[in-house]
């Protein structure tokens, strides 16, 4: 009798539980940004991709559509996502690797690390001024951009990859 008592009272959990989750889906799905709960937490917002890196912290993976014809990227300080707000503290490797069409990237003062190869092969980007906390720059970071000529850097950065600004000269600027 008693072991009857402790499976109905797990079945009345899992209904509880079950109940209480499919409110917040529904939630999720009405909100302005995506969400995929996978083991790797990323999201969408506004035409980027990002993901979640710790407990309020997320990376930019790239665009939400790379075949869009995107000119500009600002990356933001903070990015909220159902009601929670992460800090971007870095952009992915890879994460704008053969975006053709970009020509312009801000990069906001919360962002500390440029993955390899995060701008690689991005032809016609002539524009980028990093943040004053970018401290690495990893390899290939901006590699092959042929019109990137100068990079704006708010801060001294204490690591570098191999040919990470590529062609570009690097001024340090206040």
């Amino acid at each position: 009798m008693m072991n009857l008592k402790k499976m109905a009272f797990a079945v009345a959990m899992m209904v509880t539980v079950g109940t209480v989750a499919t409110p917040v889906a529904g939630a999720q799905a009405a909100s302005n940004c995506a969400i995929q709960t996978t083991n790797n937490c990323n999201f969408s917002k506004g035409k980027l991709n990002y993901k979640i890196t710790g407990k309020n912290t997320c990376t930019v993976t790239g665009l939400t559509n790379k075949s869009a014809n995107s000119t500009s990227c600002n990356i933001p300080s903070t990015v909220t996502c159902n009601g929670k707000t992460y800090k971007v503290t870095g952009i992915a490797n890879n994460a704008f690797k053969n975006c053709d069409n970009l020509k312009s990237v801000t990069c906001s003062n919360s962002v500390k690390t440029i993955g390899s190869n995060a701008f690689a092969n991005c032809d016609s980007l002539s524009k980028v001024t990093l943040g004053n906390s970018v401290n690495k720059v990893s390899n290939n970071a901006f590699g092959n951009c042929n019109n990137l000529k100068k990079i704006t850097c708010k801060s001294n950065i204490k690591t570098t990859g191999s040919n990470c600004f590529g062609n570009a000269a690097v001024k340090y600027s206040r």
